[in-house]
C-alpha cells in the first residue's frame, strides 16, 4: 500500500505508523526503528519530492559511535534555499529532515569506550532502500547499536540549512 502525505505532517505521519507497528519511542532496539524506517520510505511518499530525483532520500551516520537516520526531503517553495534549474519545477526548494535515533545522551554513554568512527550513507549512492539497509546493517557503529538492546528514541523534523 502506498500513501502520499504532505511535507509537513511527516513527523505526524511517522509516528502514526509506528504505532500502527507497535514501535514504542520511549524504547525500541536500532533494527527494529531501522527497519520501521525503511519501510515508511518505501510506503509512503511526500507530495511535491520525487525520489528518483533525490529529493526525497535517506542518510545513515555513525559519526562518533552514536548513530542516527534522516529522511531528508527538498519541499517546492516559493523561497526556499535551494534554486532548481528545472523548468518544469518549482523556482525553489526547501530542505527539510526528520531525523531519528537513540536520545543523544543515553547513546553517548554507551559508546565512551568505543573507537571514534563516522561514516555516512546516502541511500541515493544505492540501487534501491533495501540495499542502502544492507548497507547501514554492515557497519560496525549500526552493529554496536543494534546491541544496546532497548533504548529511548527521539524524532525530530524541521528546515535544514
Amino acid at each position: 500500500m502506498s500513501k502520499t502525505i504532505t511535507a509537513v505532517n511527516l513527523q505526524a505521519e511517522f509516528e502514526a505508523f509506528l504505532i500502527g507497528r507497535s514501535v514504542d519511542l520511549a524504547s525500541v532496539g536500532m533494527e527494529t526503528l531501522f527497519a520501521a524506517l525503511i519501510a515508511f520510505h518505501k510506503e509512503v511518499r511526500v507530495e511535491g519530492c520525487n525520489p528518483d530525483k533525490h529529493e526525497d532520500y535517506l542518510h545513515y551516520e555513525g559519526g562518533n559511535g552514536v548513530p542516527y537516520f534522516e529522511r531528508i526531503l527538498y519541499v517546492p517553495s516559493e523561497t526556499g534555499a535551494v534554486e532548481t534549474l528545472d523548468p518544469d519545477g518549482p523556482a525553489y526548494r526547501a530542505k527539510w529532515s526528520l531525523t531519528v535515533g537513540p536520545e543523544f545522551q543515553t547513546a553517548l554513554a554507551k559508546v565512551q569506550n568505543q573507537p571514534e568512527a563516522s561514516v555516512n550513507l546516502w541511500s541515493m549512492d544505492f540501487a534501491d532502500a533495501d540495499a542502502f539497509a544492507v548497507a547501514v546493517r554492515a557497519e560496525p557503529s549500526f552493529q554496536a547499536a543494534v546491541g544496546w538492546g532497548q533504548v529511548a528514541v527521539e524524532v525530530t523534523f524541521g528546515e535544514l540549512g
